[in-house]
Protein backbone atom coordinates (compact mmCIF):
# COMPACT_ATOMS: atom_id res chain seq x y z
CA UNK A 1 0.00 0.00 0.00
CA UNK A 2 2.80 2.40 0.87
CA UNK A 3 4.47 1.76 -2.50
CA UNK A 4 1.20 2.48 -4.31
CA UNK A 5 0.71 5.75 -2.43
CA UNK A 6 4.31 6.77 -3.05
CA UNK A 7 4.00 6.08 -6.79
CA UNK A 8 0.59 7.78 -7.00
CA UNK A 9 1.87 11.06 -5.58
CA UNK A 10 5.38 11.05 -7.03
CA UNK A 11 4.23 10.19 -10.59
CA UNK A 12 0.65 11.52 -10.83
CA UNK A 13 0.53 11.26 -14.65
CA UNK A 14 1.28 7.49 -14.64
CA UNK A 15 -0.92 4.51 -13.86
CA UNK A 16 0.00 3.13 -10.45
CA UNK A 17 -1.10 -0.40 -11.28
CA UNK A 18 1.10 -0.57 -14.41
CA UNK A 19 4.15 0.65 -12.53
CA UNK A 20 3.66 -1.78 -9.63
CA UNK A 21 3.07 -4.75 -11.94
CA UNK A 22 6.17 -3.82 -13.93
CA UNK A 23 8.25 -3.56 -10.75
CA UNK A 24 6.98 -6.96 -9.58
CA UNK A 25 7.72 -8.54 -12.97
CA UNK A 26 11.22 -7.06 -13.02
CA UNK A 27 11.85 -8.29 -9.48
CA UNK A 28 10.84 -11.79 -10.58
CA UNK A 29 13.07 -11.66 -13.64
CA UNK A 30 16.05 -10.46 -11.60
CA UNK A 31 15.35 -13.22 -9.09
CA UNK A 32 15.37 -15.83 -11.88
CA UNK A 33 18.64 -14.45 -13.23
CA UNK A 34 20.29 -14.61 -9.79
CA UNK A 35 18.95 -18.11 -9.13
CA UNK A 36 20.23 -19.46 -12.45
CA UNK A 37 23.64 -17.85 -11.95
CA UNK A 38 23.83 -19.33 -8.45
CA UNK A 39 22.80 -22.75 -9.76
CA UNK A 40 25.47 -22.68 -12.47
CA UNK A 41 28.22 -21.49 -10.10
CA UNK A 42 27.32 -24.10 -7.50
CA UNK A 43 27.18 -26.82 -10.15
CA UNK A 44 30.63 -25.77 -11.42
CA UNK A 45 32.34 -25.28 -8.04
CA UNK A 46 30.82 -28.28 -6.22
CA UNK A 47 29.85 -30.87 -8.86
CA UNK A 48 30.00 -33.85 -6.47
CA UNK A 49 28.03 -32.27 -3.64
CA UNK A 50 25.00 -34.27 -2.46
CA UNK A 51 21.75 -32.55 -3.41
CA UNK A 52 18.30 -33.53 -2.15
CA UNK A 53 16.83 -32.54 -5.52
CA UNK A 54 18.57 -32.75 -8.87
CA UNK A 55 17.27 -30.60 -11.71
CA UNK A 56 16.15 -32.87 -14.56
CA UNK A 57 17.32 -30.33 -17.17
CA UNK A 58 20.62 -29.59 -15.45
CA UNK A 59 22.91 -26.79 -16.60
CA UNK A 60 21.27 -26.70 -20.04
CA UNK A 61 17.91 -25.84 -18.48
CA UNK A 62 19.52 -23.21 -16.25
CA UNK A 63 21.30 -21.59 -19.20
CA UNK A 64 18.10 -21.60 -21.26
CA UNK A 65 16.18 -19.99 -18.39
CA UNK A 66 18.96 -17.45 -17.94
CA UNK A 67 18.82 -16.44 -21.61
CA UNK A 68 15.02 -16.15 -21.52
CA UNK A 69 15.16 -13.98 -18.38
CA UNK A 70 17.85 -11.68 -19.80
CA UNK A 71 15.90 -11.29 -23.07
CA UNK A 72 12.69 -10.55 -21.12
CA UNK A 73 14.51 -7.91 -19.10
CA UNK A 74 15.88 -6.37 -22.29
CA UNK A 75 12.42 -6.33 -23.88
CA UNK A 76 11.02 -4.55 -20.84
CA UNK A 77 13.55 -1.78 -21.42
CA UNK A 78 12.15 -1.20 -24.92
CA UNK A 79 8.68 -0.34 -23.60
CA UNK A 80 8.68 3.34 -22.48
CA UNK A 81 5.74 2.91 -20.08
CA UNK A 82 7.71 0.31 -18.08
CA UNK A 83 10.69 2.54 -17.36
CA UNK A 84 9.34 4.14 -14.17
CA UNK A 85 8.58 0.77 -12.62
CA UNK A 86 11.95 -0.59 -13.66
CA UNK A 87 13.73 2.45 -12.25
CA UNK A 88 11.91 2.13 -8.93
CA UNK A 89 12.65 -1.58 -8.68
CA UNK A 90 16.30 -1.01 -9.56
CA UNK A 91 16.61 1.64 -6.85
CA UNK A 92 15.06 -0.70 -4.29
CA UNK A 93 17.46 -3.49 -5.29
CA UNK A 94 20.47 -1.18 -5.06
CA UNK A 95 19.41 0.08 -1.63
CA UNK A 96 18.92 -3.53 -0.47
CA UNK A 97 22.39 -4.54 -1.67
CA UNK A 98 23.90 -1.44 -0.07
CA UNK A 99 22.18 -2.26 3.22
CA UNK A 100 23.44 -5.86 3.08
CA UNK A 101 27.01 -4.75 2.31
CA UNK A 102 27.06 -2.12 5.04
CA UNK A 103 25.44 -4.34 7.65
CA UNK A 104 27.99 -7.19 7.26
CA UNK A 105 25.84 -9.95 8.73
CA UNK A 106 27.64 -12.50 10.84
CA UNK A 107 27.11 -16.14 9.89
CA UNK A 108 24.59 -17.99 12.03
CA UNK A 109 25.56 -21.65 12.26
CA UNK A 110 22.01 -22.56 13.30
CA UNK A 111 20.93 -21.86 9.71
CA UNK A 112 21.77 -24.92 7.56
CA UNK A 113 22.81 -22.91 4.50
CA UNK A 114 25.24 -20.79 6.49
CA UNK A 115 26.64 -23.82 8.33
CA UNK A 116 27.30 -25.41 4.93
CA UNK A 117 28.94 -22.21 3.65
CA UNK A 118 31.25 -22.13 6.67
CA UNK A 119 32.13 -25.82 6.28
CA UNK A 120 32.80 -25.45 2.53
CA UNK A 121 34.56 -22.12 1.91
CA UNK A 122 34.93 -21.01 -1.69
CA UNK A 123 38.30 -20.68 -3.30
Amino acid sequence: FAAAVLVKYSLPHEHVDAILVTAAALASIISYILQMLSFLVLRRNHPDMHRPYVSPLGATGAMTTLVIAVVACGLMLLQPSYREGMLGCTIIYMLSVLYFVLRHPRPDTAVPEEAFAIAHPTE
